[in-house]
């Protein structure tokens, strides 16, 4: 069970835990938005999250999105952020505060690995083999090097480590491009 621990800090959340907070787009949002400010009303953080949902500006969220937003907020997402000590939520103020876990939680949350992720090292594992067994061969005139010069191969090695490298750059900035969109919109509705 890994557990979210720092100076000062102490949440008893374990992996599922952090992903069963985060599964709702409301919650992230919730947590992201308080990162910016250590404290925020519900009316205006309901309007700052219905105008991302609604890819508007907050003061063009109409009432019906507003009410929708701000009565899951009270009644479902608040609380359970709230439980986990994610926050604190005022019901009688409506104000929802950070505390000093909110940070910790966004960090722990970025590092979670995904299922889905590629393992990368793995592939560079791989390649760093395969360009010490071609070094090696080459070195010791085996058998299928010997046909074309070395430098063909040095090129072939290159290329597919060159090949590895983007496709690692480019899931990167695809996973970047997806968390940054929503710090972006929370930006914008400011």
């Amino acid at each position: 069970m890994n557990e979210l621990r720092s100076s000062g800090c102490d949440l008893d959340l374990t992996d599922d835990e952090v992903f069963s907070l985060l599964a709702n787009q409301r919650r992230r949002l919730t947590a992201t938005i308080l990162m910016e400010a250590e404290s925020v009303d519900l009316g205006v953080l309901a309007e700052r999250i219905g105008g991302i949902e609604e890819n508007v500006d907050p003061a063009e969220v109409d009432s019906s999105t507003r009410k929708s937003v701000y009565t899951s907020l009270q009644q479902v997402h608040l609380p359970k952020l709230d439980d986990a000590d994610i926050i604190e939520f005022d019901k009688r103020s409506g104000t929802i505060c950070q505390t000093e876990n909110t940070k910790l939680f966004i960090e722990h949350a970025g590092t979670l690995q995904n299922d889905t992720e590629i393992p990368w090292y793995e592939y560079y594992l791989s390649l760093s083999s395969l360009g010490f067994a071609l070094v090696y061969t080459m070195t010791v005139d085996a058998d299928p090097f010997t046909t074309l010069p070395d430098i063909v191969y040095e090129c072939i090695f290159l290329f597919m480590l060159l090949t590895v490298s983007c496709l690692h750059t480019l899931s990167s900035l695809k996973r970047w491009d997806a968390s940054a969109y929503a710090i972006d919109k929370i930006t914008d509705m400011r």
